[in-house]
């Protein structure tokens, strides 16, 4: 495993009061920081800088450049696939020969880059300056992106506006939970970029946009809280995937819930005429081989309950719960990240340490979705929404 390197802090989840030395710019030329899923350049507060760094040839895939000030560097060759480079100053800053490769890089200013030779194959460059970039025409992904995708934090107080879809979309809308939000991951692998990612590549040939409108840790009633603020922020929906009960059930019960749900969807189909809501099941776990106690019994009732309701309103369910219990009994279990020990905030996102933990419950307490998990869910959204397609279920807006 690549070790980090020593001149760095333990965690890079926030350096915004760190200086960017040479000799540091160097050590991120020389290692793969996307396998560490930790490097995290944004912070709203200090916008820190990278303004002038030779970055050519780094290998960044997935980095969070978040508004960054990043003007007149050299990321000449650098593997920027994926990364979120959203609202941040590049200008002046040479990307010749660079990948950017579904980045997301909307509100961003690329004024008087040099962008020659670099790939720019369903990178998102919406409402971001480009003037005087060299070529003008390679600024642009409109021509050939399939999907494009934003992410939060865009619906925070810092931020009201979203950015609205191109012509000719179908807008789609990620509502939910911890299991949504998935902000352990790096952008590229979250259920929003995998939808995208799989909508993208499908027979359809209606493109696609796709909003994450999840919140870590929330449930309805936390969203409907927020629902003036950030969902009517949102200027068109066509289908909503609408996932939560796993902090639901803890704070109210799943009576309650479905109340809520209720609530919910008619706020929607009142706000976004002509929208799919899409119920959705969430985690289940494997008890009582990779899980200390039998959650499945606390949370298979609530979800039993939100089926009952999709079929009461004729809404389509994506039930997440259903298939990884079927799998799960056929010895397919693995579909959570790890954790270390009941109460820590550390996690794996993979089972590169099982083996020192096959004898620990505790090892497998979190309820979180791996990748893998993931990318199952995106292709049963991907199901069921072509099949609305098929059966002209969708009033695109």
């Amino acid at each position: 495993m690549r070790q980090r390197p020593a001149a760095w802090p333990k965690s890079l989840r926030n350096v915004a009061n760190m200086q960017v030395t040479d000799e540091k710019a160097q050590l991120l030329k020389q290692g793969d920081v996307g396998s560490w899923n930790a490097w995290r350049f944004s912070d709203l507060s200090m916008r820190p800088s990278l303004q002038g760094v030779d970055l050519s040839g780094a290998v960044l895939p997935g980095v969070a450049f978040w508004r960054m000030q990043l003007g007149n560097c050299i990321l000449n060759g650098a593997r920027l696939q994926n990364a979120d480079l959203r609202e941040s100053d590049f200008s002046g800053t040479s990307f010749e020969n660079a990948d950017l490769r579904g980045a997301a890089a909307w509100g961003s200013n690329f004024s008087g880059c040099d962008l020659r030779g670099a790939r720019l194959d369903s990178a998102n460059f919406e409402a971001s300056d480009r003037s005087g970039a060299t070529p003008e025409r390679l600024g642009s992904s409109t021509s050939h992106a399939r999907s494009w995708y934003v992410l939060p934090p865009w619906h925070s107080r810092r931020r009201p506006c979203p950015p609205a879809p191109p012509e000719g979309h179908i807008v789609i809308a990620l509502l939910g939970d911890c299991t949504v939000y998935t902000g352990y991951l790096p952008p590229s692998e979250r259920p929003c970029a995998t939808l995208a990612k799989r909508l993208a590549g499908s027979d359809s040939c209606i493109p696609v946009f796709v909003y994450d409108l999840s919140d870590d840790g929330e449930t309805v009633a936390g969203l409907l809280q927020r629902y003036e603020r950030d969902i009517l922020a949102v200027p068109r929906i066509d289908v909503a995937f609408i996932r939560y009960g796993i902090t639901d059930r803890k704070e109210y019960g799943a009576e309650r819930f479905v109340e809520l749900l209720g609530r919910l969807c008619l706020k929607l189909e009142k706000d976004f005429p002509g929208i799919q809501p899409v119920i959705e099941t969430g985690m289940h776990v494997d008890y009582p081989h990779h899980y200390p106690f039998d959650r499945n019994a606390k949370l298979a009732p609530l979800y039993e309950k939100a089926k009952q309701f999709a079929s009461e309103r004729d809404y389509p369910v994506v039930d997440v719960y259903s298939e990884l219990e079927r799998r799960t009994a056929e010895g397919d279990w693995d579909w959570r990240i790890r954790g270390l020990g009941i109460g820590t905030p550390s996690s794996l996102h993979d089972d590169g340490q099982d083996h020192l933990h096959k004898d620990d419950p505790d090892w497998f307490f979190n309820i979180h979705p791996n990748s893998r998990c993931i990318g199952l869910i995106a292709q049963m959204e991907r199901d069921v929404f072509t099949d609305l397609r098929d059966r002209r279920r969708l009033c695109v807006g």
